[in-house]
């Protein structure tokens, strides 16, 4: 440690970054304290990157002042949303006015947080309804020269290639991932290489030393070629966006070159730590970034693991392929934790793939951006130059979708805690350490038998209790019921006030539990803002030769509440459930669903008395487990709920989802004596046309004593029992309005 002071320098650095959160927050400051969610605001800002939307361009500005009676220096970057289709020059300096647009934290576990994402990237406030005003400064020469070349660049590529080699050549040479398709991202993700997608330090190294080498070769000085290699990488880190792994490999580049003109000896740990300091001095925020601990931990994998295994398990002869793999594993081990609690789920088969990807994604490199440059003036030697790259990229794809066939290929283990997260680095120490001193027969049993150990630390394991989390879907209804490691249901799934519910909450709450597979989806009626997610899993879902979804969630059981007639939705999902191997069954009063200490039974609805109206003949369901009693109630209402209560099946109840997410017509008091709830939930948007949920509705629950939680001010809310007593945790909803951004990398 003596001997490497900025390492020492960059731990100590980064632990205080993680105990403090201080990421340079404005929240007490009083000069920003009128900036609050719907305030017009115009300032001036130098645009340093862009990207294009559906409908709108974003423009990310730094060096901004708030233009008012007198101007002040904002310290942080500003995004503006901005409906004007324009190609604006990066560099240039703008005015632009535009509504301050609230942030809002993540409302379910395991959901994208938006104001976190954005104070990551240094950014402190966000327009929308953006205007640029007026065009005060034109960008520099250079940076205006840059922007033209990746524009030209960009072309290249888009005429030269099939579109989608195109989307994956300009991520992997432009760091532009505007064009690449959400299937692509999953399918290079579930194959472990999703790594390749981005200008990551894999790039920079491999083009920055083959430039170098080959001005070296043109007998040109040390001098000169470490110059001229470090002006064109440092102006491409620039050009393609210089993402934090970018900023590292060309910092780490940079030192590279100085230690060859000096004739000094290159230390990887001392070079990493000084491309850390700097990193975090520009943005402090910059360590939660999931692209920050995963660089710097590959890096350290290879620099401090990768030695150590080659100890206990390098031969005197092996192939090349050996020797890749022992670094995938490296890497792997080392960035594990960062990867489940950044993603929840890990390729295990991506370190066999990258076995193929790391030496071949050179070739990759070198073709396509030959024939992106040869493009610019004969295209069709570009055509011909990108054809390797082209094949490689097919057998990428290949072999990636291969990975989705393979049972246990993806390890969908959840979202470690910090707790899990230091003991597993603790246990990881602790076998470096041990090593150092075993005898080296013993070393290799050491690291089998530690990594076995690891591993299991990071497997995320339910106790043996009831979890209850009722999701918080905006408008609509979504539960999920956990018993344990045992098993793990649904309770509908849909909102009529957010897209993409199925991916964006369902999905990414169920992978941040660790939940791979359903085992039953009860539905209480067929309501959108009941069904819409489970459509979109449904309408997704690709069953594999051994019955599992290979695009996500594996549902095993369909539970429909029973009809006559069946509604063109339930017809629908029936139809999808039939093509991918789900089994239905329609329930009604009476039947249950049992699993060890846990019972969900059905209390309607009744086949002898269906009124015809959906939210009347809503699927009712108790949930036993011990002495604790749930009862969730769908849509309810009505001629439904009376028969309900004239049936005197009704008991007292510790928790109640109460119905059509706080209908003025549903739960009535006679209802509410009957059950005598403890804990009630509403599930409703903050924003809704209907009024839920409504005042008379709220005054029957506090009337009779009901502790009430809503969706819409707590998030999700989850209740876990032991079968006696139960506990409330709910995922707070914050927003990153007048306070801006609070301490981040909370879960």
């Amino acid at each position: 440690m003596n001997k490497r002071p900025l390492w020492t320098a960059f731990l100590l650095w980064i632990v205080f970054l993680f105990i403090t959160g201080n990421s340079g927050s404005m929240e007490n400051d009083p000069l920003f304290s009128w900036i609050k969610a719907g305030t017009d605001i115009k300032l001036e800002g130098q645009i340093y990157r862009q990207e294009s939307k559906e409908k709108t361009i974003l423009l990310y500005l730094n060096q901004v002042k708030i233009k008012s009676n007198h101007d002040f220096k904002f310290p942080k970057n500003v995004i503006i949303s901005i409906k004007e289709k324009k190609k604006w020059t990066t560099g240039m300096t703008i005015i632009a006015s535009g509504t301050v647009q609230e942030m809002e934290q993540a409302s379910n576990w395991g959901g994208f947080d938006p104001g976190s994402y954005y104070e990551q990237q240094g950014v402190g406030l966000f327009l929308q309804n953006g205007v640029v005003e007026k065009e005060i400064k034109s960008a520099n020469r250079y940076l205006s020269f840059l922007d033209k070349i990746r524009e030209r660049l960009k072309e290249s590529v888009e005429n030269i290639s099939s579109e989608e080699d195109s989307a994956i050549l300009k991520a992997m040479l432009l760091g532009e991932k505007e064009d690449l398709k959400k299937e692509q991202k999953e399918l290079y993700q579930k194959g472990g290489i999703s790594h390749i997608l981005a200008i990551s330090g894999l790039h920079i190294s491999f083009l920055g030393l083959l430039l170098y080498q080959f001005l070296r070769k043109r007998a040109l000085s040390f001098g000169a070629s470490g110059f001229l290699s470090a002006v064109v990488m440092g102006s491409y880190g620039v050009m393609t966006g210089m993402s934090v792994s970018a900023m590292r490999a060309v910092l780490m580049f940079f030192i590279y070159l100085g230690s060859q003109i000096l004739g000094r000896t290159y230390d990887v740990l001392s070079s990493l730590s000084f491309a850390g300091l700097i990193v975090l001095l520009y943005n402090p925020a910059s360590v939660h970034q999931a692209s920050f601990q995963l660089s710097f931990g590959a890096v350290l994998g290879l620099t401090l693991l990768l030695p150590k295994m080659e100890e206990a398990f390098q031969k005197e002869k092996e192939r090349a392929a050996i020797k890749i793999f022992r670094a995938s594993v490296s890497v792997s081990i080392a960035t594990l934790p960062i990867s489940l609690f950044f993603f929840s789920e890990w390729s295990v088969f991506g370190i066999l793939l990258n076995i193929l990807v790391i030496p071949t994604v050179q070739i990759v490199l070198l073709s396509g951006g030959a024939a992106m440059i040869a493009g610019l003036f004969f295209p069709n030697i570009g055509i011909i130059l990108q054809a390797p790259a082209h094949y490689l990229l097919m057998v990428y794809e290949k072999l990636s979708g291969f990975a989705a066939e393979i049972p246990g290929a993806v390890w969908r283990a959840g979202s470690p805690d910090q707790t899990k997260i230091i003991l597993y680095y603790v246990l990881l120490a602790f076998l470096i350490f041990l090593t150092q001193y075993a005898k080296k027969r013993w070393k290799k049993w050491i690291w089998i038998v530690g990594i076995f150990f690891m591993f299991l630390i990071m497997e995320k394991r339910l106790p043996d209790k009831l979890f209850i989390t009722v999701l918080d879907v905006g408008q609509g209804d979504g539960i999920c019921i956990q018993n344990g490691k045992d098993g793990c249901y649904m309770m509908d799934g849909g909102s009529t006030s957010q897209t993409g519910v199925g991916e964006f909450c369902i999905e990414s709450y169920l992978k941040f539990e660790g939940v791979s597979r359903i085992d039953g989806w009860f539905l209480s009626h067929a309501d959108l803002d009941h069904i819409s997610g489970l459509l979109e899993i449904l309408q997704s879902y690709r069953c594999t030769w051994d019955g599992r979804n290979a695009e996500g969630i594996t549902i095993e059981k369909i539970f429909l509440p029973y009809r006559r007639e069946k509604a063109e939705w339930y017809q629908q999902i029936e139809k999808l459930a039939r093509q991918n191997k789900i089994e239905i069954y329609y329930m009604e009063k009476g039947q249950k669903v049992t699993e060890k200490e846990m019972e969900i039974v059905c209390l309607a609805p009744d086949r002898k008395c269906l009124s015809g109206e959906e939210n009347s003949d809503s699927m009712v369901l108790s949930v036993k487990y011990g002495d604790f009693t749930a009862l969730l109630t769908g849509d309810l209402e009505g001629d439904g709920e009376e028969i309900l209560i004239k049936s005197g099946i009704l008991k007292e109840i510790d928790f109640l989802k109460v119905a059509h997410h706080g209908s003025e017509f549903s739960t009535t008091e006679e209802f509410l004596r009957q059950t005598k709830p403890k804990l009630a939930v509403i599930s409703c948007a903050e924003k809704n046309r209907y009024g839920h949920p409504h005042e008379k509705l709220l005054f029957r629950l506090k009337k009779s004593g009901t502790v009430i939680k809503m969706t819409k001010e707590s998030g999700a809310v989850k209740v876990i029992t032991d079968g006696k007593k139960y506990i409330v945790k709910e995922k707070k909803r914050h927003f990153y309005g007048n306070k801006f951004f609070k301490l981040i990398g909370k879960r």
